[in-house]
């Protein structure tokens, strides 16, 4: 006679629209029951004392100074992590996306008896979110820019994923495009995208034809004698991570548009379904 597993339980602690769009999904999953936690009105039960969760997910990012999780600007009293954790049992695994300031996060799981699997580190979800920030990115400058995209003149700051796929676009748009990366094989891979590449140290004279700037570098390079050539009516977009591409000098000379987590605010669908595929990975 064949037995009926015993489902998951899933806790869902903190987090944004992803994170209540995931919710719903595992719920239809008969192998998990789905619990949330600070995460707003999901019609999901909420984890009484004592509870202990087999999976427990927590936000992307899991924090925003190293101590309390992320939650959405609608839940007014914080959850510290060590809170969190208190609700997986031990042995249970905890998903999160780990930013530079809750390196932590993995250390605490452990003395917890607790696996972390860090959403960020794996490569199916980070390629999927970088390419949608690239397309939202572009969406935005699209609907700010005062020209259309054959003539303008863009330039992206750094190498990596989200960068590519800036490049990517900007050249199949037909615009005139500028990567300006550190590492010689991101630049011959802009160059073979159809983009013009410089070294951060050969920018600076390029600068001021610059209609749209993005920055994809989560370190401050862009100086303030550099911000000064970039022109003033020239629309700017940070969309690394803390400390971001720009000195505090660079931000009083011009204005910086933050566009962190755009997937999340822009395509939360789509980022629900991609944080759910990476999780049956490993709980099924």
């Amino acid at each position: 006679m064949n037995r009926r597993c015993t489902p998951k339980k899933v806790l869902l602690a903190g987090g944004d629209r992803r994170a209540f769009l995931l919710s719903r999904l595992l719920a239809k999953r008969p192998e998990f029951l789905v619990y949330t936690l600070k995460l707003g009105e999901t019609g999901l039960p909420s984890p009484e004392k004592g509870f202990q969760a087999d999976v427990l997910i927590l936000p992307i990012p899991v924090t925003a100074d190293g101590l309390h999780l992320k939650l959405s600007p609608e839940e007014k009293e914080p959850l510290s992590i060590s809170e969190a954790l208190d609700y997986c049992r031990p042995g249970g695994r905890v998903y999160g996306g780990l930013p530079p300031v809750g390196k932590g996060v993995p250390d605490l799981c452990r003395e917890r008896g607790l696996t972390f699997t860090d959403f960020l580190a794996g490569e199916g979800f980070t390629l999927k979110n970088a390419e949608a920030t690239a397309e939202i990115a572009l969406a935005l400058a699209v609907l700010a820019l005062p020209e259309v995209f054959t003539e303008t003149r863009a330039v992206v700051l750094g190498g990596g994923r989200i960068a590519k796929g800036l490049v990517k676009r900007l050249t199949s748009l037909g615009a005139s495009c500028v990567l300006a990366a550190r590492k010689e094989e991101q630049r011959r891979e802009a160059e073979r995208l159809g983009a013009r590449a410089v070294t951060l140290e050969q920018l600076t004279p390029l600068l001021p034809e610059a209609d749209v700037l993005f920055n994809t570098i989560p370190a401050p390079v862009v100086t303030g004698e550099m911000a000064r050539q970039i022109p003033p009516e020239a629309l700017i977009y940070e969309l690394a991570s803390a400390p971001g591409g720009f000195t505090p000098e660079a931000m009083e000379i011009r204005k910086v548009m933050p566009a962190l987590s755009l997937p999340g605010r822009y395509a939360p669908r789509s980022c629900a379904n991609w944080l759910k595929d990476e999780i049956l990975q490993h709980e099924t």
